[in-house]
């Protein structure tokens, strides 16, 4: 090899490892200001849309804890395929750090709460109080609000379907008013409710073992680097914030929700006032709650008591973006404690209307 081919190669070499080192402290940085600033969520707020949105994205899929995917707070179940273990439970992400308390049936309320609750709320994470202390949920603002005894059902993860099954499970008494929580991803539960000739199909133990050993692997060494994330998302992800309507067949999402009602609510509950709400990061009113309006404005012949004097809560006009987690989906004690005092409002409306002998259907 001659000298100035020598002299080449050496000179590609060191370039060749300035552009490591580069790239090296170029992902460093990254590293360290993406970490800066997840961990010091009032630093979330300044950031533009652009930033926040992979930030979401590495928040959700590498550093997040859930519920659901938890072996300390879940166990599986074959009627519902997961339910919150009873006892308590430290919950914690970036933004909150909280305390789950869970009775004898699953639910995220008291021993007490299961003799006789005049008012209970069926949902998801939104309605259990993901994020929340058990003072701040909806369930406690709606008893605060109405002086009505009141359980909080709400299970992280359950569609509607499971809602029903779960309150089926509890064992009590049908309460004066039953609140439903709808949220975007119900609809897939309430589908394939509708698809296995109104049941729904629960995968079984060793399905569920896997789910929580696949959850661990994805919190393995690869989520501790949150500038591979990042950059993932910048070149191959697609912005997941961002929701249209789920794609569906023939049958409407209310179709879908009112048939799991009319198949899975107790006889008992024929006179007990329903009231529904749809709201979780991705849908506020948006996609159940018009559709249910149009159908309560003439409801079919056949449809029982139940459903065709049930009451919409609309939330549109007074839930906004803030009143959610600038990283998490879920609803922060603002949003929680709107929410709660829509749906007292309406309670109380309610129960005003019966007391007076007056047939209503509030909104």
């Amino acid at each position: 090899m001659g000298q100035a081919q020598k002299r080449a190669t050496q000179k590609v070499s060191r370039l060749a490892g300035l552009i490591v080192f580069a790239v090296f402290l170029m992902m460093a940085l990254l590293e360290v200001g993406i970490r800066v600033v997840l961990y010091h969520p009032v630093l979330l707020k300044y950031l533009p849309n652009r930033v926040l949105i992979p930030l979401r994205d590495i928040y959700a899929n590498q550093i997040r804890n859930i519920v659901q995917d938890d072996p300390s707070m879940v166990s599986f179940d074959p009627v519902l395929f997961d339910r919150l273990r009873p006892g308590r439970s430290r919950f914690s992400n970036v933004e909150f750090n909280t305390i789950l308390d869970i009775n004898s049936r699953g639910a995220r309320d008291s021993e007490s709460a299961l003799n006789h609750p005049q008012v209970v709320l069926v949902g998801d994470s939104i309605s259990m109080g993901w994020g929340l202390s058990a003072d701040q949920t909806i369930a406690h603002v709606i008893e605060e609000r109405t002086g009505f005894k009141t359980l909080n059902a709400g299970v992280s993860g359950y569609g509607t379907v499971r809602q029903m099954k779960f309150l089926d499970l509890l064992h009590i008494a049908a309460p004066r008013f039953l609140i439903v929580q709808y949220g975007y991803y119900h609809v897939f539960e309430n589908e394939a409710y509708f698809l296995h000739s109104n049941s729904l199909p629960i995968p079984d133990q060793a399905t569920f073992k896997a789910r929580l050993q696949e959850y661990r692997r994805e919190r393995g060494w690869y989520s501790q680097f949150y500038s591979l994330g990042f950059l993932h998302f910048a070149f191959f992800s697609q912005d997941n914030w961002n929701f249209s309507k789920p794609e569906k067949g023939s049958e409407s999402i209310a179709d879908l929700f009112l048939n799991v009602l009319q198949h899975e609510l107790r006889p008992e509950f024929s006179q007990t006032q329903l009231i529904v709400f749809e709201t979780d990061y991705r849908s506020v009113d948006r996609f159940l709650i018009p559709q249910l309006d149009r159908w309560l404005s003439n409801p079919p012949l056949g449809a029982s008591a139940i459903l065709r004097h049930m009451m919409t809560v609309h939330l549109r006009k007074i839930i906004r973006d803030d009143d959610f987690y600038v990283l998490d989906e879920h609803l922060s004690a603002r949003g929680a404690r709107k929410v709660g005092d829509a749906i007292s409002e309406a309670i109380l409306k309610s129960a005003s209307a019966k007391e007076s002998g007056i047939s209503s259907r509030v909104r």
